[in-house]
């Protein structure tokens, strides 16, 4: 075959595939390599068409031949690149990009391209100069800019990411990516109403998108929206049924809503595969326990210290349906259980013996706490040490020289929510330039600050060096007991002190930081009957908040 006849025949094969007639693109371009085996163009061809039939190895294939017999050919290599991409071969994509680059440095869709498979690789930053490179090239490109957004969003940079979709979705005003992308921004800096809106019009643009009904069910459980949020989560599981990420977050509507029937089953995928909480399975082969009496029921703690303190209230519950329950706990929480719940074998854990059934603790609700009612009313459950108890009141009322004695604690080291719920005593100021006795409760290196906050308010912030609440928390539940009332956002420090009896008020933060277990509106719990709980609009800063606290705080002496 000539050259003449061959280019002839590729546009001819080109032209069929433009008209979308693949199967004969396909047999031409097959005919072709057998006249001429080898030939590049006819591979690479042949390769973008099995491409289209949805044969990612076949065109693979194809695409590697092509370039090995032709490895200058930039565009052989970028779209070989982009398939290993579609391919989730974020790293082989990579390569690919690298070498048309070199071969083709002022070509902004490799630039682009190049950006998704870093940031897919988790390198955001250079994933962000790749598509400002991009950029350079191509100003105007809503791809490229988009990929520009989702680094920023990948780098939390949210305000930056909030600037560069509006400016997509303003110029693509029918891009659901767009204004989904969007919604993402401003649900992170807990812009609620502005984020529902764009999950609004991304929804109305593209009704099937499972991803963007969850992330509009979420928003509207932060807003207290109820029956739109539920009917949001079922219209992504319609999308995509069994979708464990959107199971669980049904399910922790429910609980916050205060549906507990509803929820507990769908609260128990945490332990699936795909649950956005991760919990360290500590089941060791022994069956699963489901409602029913057995001699030895063992339940194993889970997530974090307060969410231990939280569920704890429910192990009396699920003894009753069993002949010996062992509490297996963290190892600071054990003599704080062991006094508490003298009925029960409390053991630290990896000390517990073996049992008939088991279940992690949280995962017993949907069996003993089908509503609010069977959490006995808030009632306190946890008892202090009485000797250690006495002495720490006893130390704070010389201290406090008449004073209120008001324990208070103002930051979370949760890994993935504690940006959300955590402040600066900066912004106490509402509180801690009331008389009272001020007892650190913080745990962390936070005496630096304590001392800025006493002098900038005229405070006196007292710090404990005997009680230190990493080492043990039955020192801490002792000195939390010692309270006249705490202040505090939401951490352990309001599990203890509602589950001592302790007069708390909790600074609930709205959107991400916002737990089920404080529900979506109310101003108390039925988890702890003497904690309080001080809202805020997501539009409204912490010192606004403090200040209600105050009034909430004060409004009952």
């Amino acid at each position: 075959m000539n050259s003449a006849d061959l280019q002839a025949r590729l546009g001819q094969a080109q032209h069929l595939l433009t008209r979308g007639d693949i199967v004969g693109a396909t047999h031409m371009l097959e005919t072709m390599l057998k006249a001429a085996p080898g030939e590049p163009n006819a591979l690479h061809m042949l390769a973008a068409a099995k491409h289209r039939a949805g044969d990612c190895a076949g065109a693979l294939k194809l695409f590697d031949e092509a370039t090995r017999r032709a490895p200058l050919v930039a565009a052989f290599q970028f779209n070989r690149a982009n398939l290993l991409l579609e391919m989730g071969r974020n790293a082989d994509a990579l390569d690919g990009y690298d070498v048309a680059l070199t071969l083709r440095p002022q070509h902004a869709e490799s630039w682009r391209n190049r950006a998704r498979a870093l940031r897919e690789l988790g390198r955001a930053g250079d994933a962000l100069a790749s598509s400002e490179e991009a950029l350079r090239l191509m100003p105007s490109d809503t791809f490229a800019q988009s990929e520009r957004g989702l680094a920023l969003f990948a780098l939390r940079r949210f305000e930056d990411a909030v600037a560069v979709f509006g400016s997509v979705a303003e110029a693509a005003s029918n891009n659901a990516d767009a204004h989904f992308n969007l919604g993402r921004s401003l649900q992170e800096l807990n812009r609620l109403e502005q984020a529902l809106a764009a999950f609004d019009r991304a929804a109305a643009l593209d009704p099937a998108n499972a991803d963007i009904q969850h992330n509009r069910a979420v928003v509207l459980l932060w807003l207290d929206r109820r029956d739109e949020a539920i009917a949001a989560f079922d219209a992504s599981l319609s999308q995509r049924p069994g979708r464990v990420d959107t199971l669980y977050t049904k399910g922790v509507a429910h609980l916050a809503f205060g549906e507990l029937a509803d929820g507990w089953p769908l609260h128990a995928l945490r332990r699936h595969p795909g649950s956005p909480i991760a919990i360290k399975d500590l089941s060791r082969g022994e069956r699963e326990w489901n409602g029913e009496r057995v001699s030895v029921l063992r339940l194993w703690r889970e997530q974090g210290v307060g969410d231990e303190v939280l569920f704890a209230r429910l192990a009396p519950l699920a003894a009753q349906r069993a002949e010996r329950l062992i509490l297996e706990c963290s190892e600071r929480l054990a003599p704080l259980f062991a006094r508490s719940f003298p009925g029960l074998n409390v053991c630290a854990v990896g000390n517990a013996p073996v049992a008939d059934a088991q279940s992690p603790v949280g995962g017993v609700g949907q069996f003993v706490a089908p509503n609010a009612g069977a959490l006995g009313d808030g009632a306190p459950y946890l008892r202090a040490d009485g000797d250690r108890l006495c002495a720490l009141r006893a130390r704070y009322v010389e201290r406090a020289r008449g004073r209120k004695i008001v324990g208070i604690a103002w930051a979370s080291n949760n890994q993935r929510l504690g940006a959300h719920k955590s402040t600066a005593l900066a912004q106490w100021g509402a509180l801690l330039q009331r008389e009272h006795f001020f007892v650190n409760l913080q745990y962390g290196e936070v005496a630096a600050e304590g001392e800025r906050a006493a002098a900038r308010f005229g405070a006196e912030i007292y710090s404990d060096s005997d009680v230190d609440q990493m080492a043990s928390l039955d020192d801490f539940a002792a000195q939390v007991a010692a309270m006249d009332a705490v202040v505090s956002i939401s951490n352990t420090t309001v599990h203890v002190a509602g589950a001592l009896g302790v007069r708390c008020v909790a600074l609930v933060p709205p959107g991400l930081g916002l737990l089920w277990y404080w529900g979506s509106a109310a101003d108390t719990t039925p988890w702890y009957r003497s904690v309080a709980l001080v809202r805020r609009a997501s539009d409204k800063g912490w010192a606004e908040q403090v200040a209600r606290a105050v009034g909430v705080l004060e409004r009952d002496e």
